[in-house]
């Protein structure tokens, strides 16, 4: 696998700030006061700079496996990938900023999400535009001559407008709390595809765009194999919503009280007892935490930890055997979607990471 090494991540980081005094800069030559730009580069700094910005990375990683040994990538390539990276890393901030909002979590990577800010608040819908929109201004700054500059600007376009399409979908398949008709697997499956899937696919897209190797089978086997992978994670995700450790995960899962039509409430519904359901229609969708425990409770009754388990211990098997039936004839590598974290060999359970607290 192709290393990173600490100077290359270095010069990723080095790069943010020098793209947002570009941002400012725009701002400042068109009047706006200094009370915009400094809230701004608060809120840039804030919601782009947390966790560890892997996102961002992957897009220059991906392209230095797509290269390969046999053609390295030059130094303005690079330049250019880490700022696609960034601009990747600014979508990541966009729609957590809005998810946040929506679902009206409290914290993200263990601090205050940028809207439960006393000083925030609804604003944060605003912040959240303004980022949205840096994305398109530094991408036609920097690549508007690049003979990608279409295809680039669509990936990152239907990206957008794909995820937050599936984000409605999340809040909207609910339905009203005690009502689970709504609740079924093919249900879940698209909308986690919606929500989770082209968010995921962007970073390496957008690697093999800048490449001029976004063949159409190139294309077709990432996009599959990553909206995949990113079924795996979102499962993953709201198994950690309900039995994770906040001091571990970093956020306080909100998926029972909010209805969320999740991994675990559609497999205790194919398994309860008219009983165990009829407390799930009591409790699930309730904002009370004395009723969100009591699902919690129902769920630990049926087994679904070790239900989970199990699925973790198959997916992994079968993603790997995905991976490996990659076609590489036209330059796409399978050691890209390895980066993912997905290998079975060396793969950390967030179950016994759960389960040992």
């Amino acid at each position: 696998m192709v290393g990173v090494t600490t100077v290359q991540e270095q010069e990723f980081d080095a790069l943010w700030l020098v793209l947002k005094n570009e941002i400012k800069q725009f701002l400042k030559e068109n009047n706006m006061t200094c009370e915009v730009l400094e809230r701004l580069d608060w809120s840039l700094d804030t919601n782009t700079l947390s966790g560890r910005r892997s996102r961002g990375r992957q897009v220059c990683n991906s392209a230095r496996v797509l290269a390969g040994s046999s053609t390295p990538i030059r130094k303005q390539q690079e330049l250019e990938l880490n700022t696609l990276g960034w601009l990747v890393q600014l979508q990541s901030s966009y729609v957590f900023l809005c998810d946040d909002i929506i679902d009206g979590s409290l914290l993200r990577r263990g601090q205050p999400t940028w809207w439960s800010r006393p000083e925030i608040g609804k604003t944060a819908v605003n912040d959240a535009f303004l980022i949205n929109f840096c994305i398109y201004f530094l991408l036609k700054k920097h690549f508007k001559h690049h003979p990608a500059y279409t295809s680039l600007f669509e990936l990152f376009q239907n990206s957008s407008f794909l995820t937050e399409a599936g984000q409605a979908g999340d809040h909207l398949v609910g339905g009203n709390p005690g009502n689970f008709d709504q609740f079924t697997m093919e249900n879940y499956e698209r909308v986690i595809k919606g929500k989770t899937g082209h968010y995921i696919c962007l970073p390496v897209l957008v690697a093999l765009t800048y490449l001029k190797m976004d063949t159409p089978k190139n294309m077709g086997q990432s996009c599959d194999t990553l909206m995949a992978i990113s079924y795996f994670l979102q499962v993953q995700d709201d198994y950690l919503d309900v039995f994770g450790d906040p001091a571990v995960t970093g956020k306080i899962g909100t998926d029972i009280q909010e209805n969320k039509c999740s991994w675990l409430i559609v497999q205790a519904l194919e398994r309860c007892t008219p009983e165990q359901r009829k407390v799930l229609q009591r409790c699930y969708g309730q904002p009370d935490d004395n009723l969100a425990e009591e699902v919690k409770q129902t769920f630990r009754g049926l087994k679904l930890d070790q239900v989970y388990k199990e699925y973790e211990e198959k997916a992994l098997v079968d993603l790997s055997k995905h991976i490996n039936s990659i076609d590489e004839s036209e330059g796409l590598k399978k050691e890209v979607f390895l980066m993912f974290g997905v290998n079975h060999t060396n793969y950390k359970s967030q179950f016994d990471a759960v389960a040992s607290n």
